[in-house]
């Protein structure tokens, strides 16, 4: 396997846990088996509409599958993901964009407002909506990510990834003027995950409760 970085993680792990729950999200479960099979088709689906290695890719929207999925997706293609705060607005955004020079946006179909207004003047060219079941509808173009994710490849792409290699970049709060992007490698959030993991004895069968 020539990715030693986070894309590897589901594909290292399939064979051991395929058919264990990694995701409970409302009263859907995901199973590791699940969670590889998607984000391998969306990082197909990205490669096919041109998101390479070190390109950025945008995520805006609370807790929700899909930031997984996209996470994971870039980190098979070696892009560089970008989670952006969903309490921003529209001028925050923007910037954000703006400086991490996103061409793609995949964002909550309930914030399709402030992603059409934060992705305008900026290089975002492709904006894909999820379904968040709020029960908001959107109001400008976007393309629906179930779609997106059902026309991508099954075929796990082992993209050379190193541990030195960027893999996200996360905004600081900009209280003194604005945000800052950070640049995390790989190698940053592996030894993150693992102090983590010893930190507070984590095993196998613990169940960790995401909260935003």
């Amino acid at each position: 396997m020539e990715n030693f970085g986070i894309g590897s993680w589901l594909q290292r792990r399939r064979p051991k846990s395929g058919s264990k729950t990694a995701l409970i999200s409302g009263d859907r479960e995901i199973s590791y088996q699940q969670l590889a099979d998607r984000s391998v088709r969306l990082a197909n689906a990205l490669r096919d509409s041109g998101v390479a290695k070190f390109d950025r890719v945008a995520y805006l929207g609370d807790n929700h599958p899909s930031f997984l999925e996209t996470l994971f997706a870039c980190g098979q293609l070696g892009a560089i993901f970008v989670p952006l705060n969903a309490r921003l607005a529209p001028p925050e955004v923007q910037f954000q964009l703006q400086d991490c020079g996103a061409a793609t946006l995949i964002h909550a179909g309930s914030l399709d407002v402030l992603a059409a207004a934060g992705a305008a003047g900026t290089l975002v060219n492709r904006r894909i909506a999820v379904d968040d079941s709020s029960g908001e509808q959107g109001t400008t173009a976007a393309e629906d990510f179930e779609a997106v994710l059902a026309s991508g490849s099954d075929q796990y792409l082992d993209e050379a990834v190193d541990l030195d290699d960027g893999a996200m970049i996360l905004y600081t709060s900009g209280t003194t003027g604005h945000p800052k992007g950070a640049l995390l490698t790989h190698g940053n959030i592996v030894w993150n995950c693992m102090n983590v993991i010893v930190d507070f004895d984590f095993a196998s069968t613990d169940v960790a409760l995401m909260i935003s």
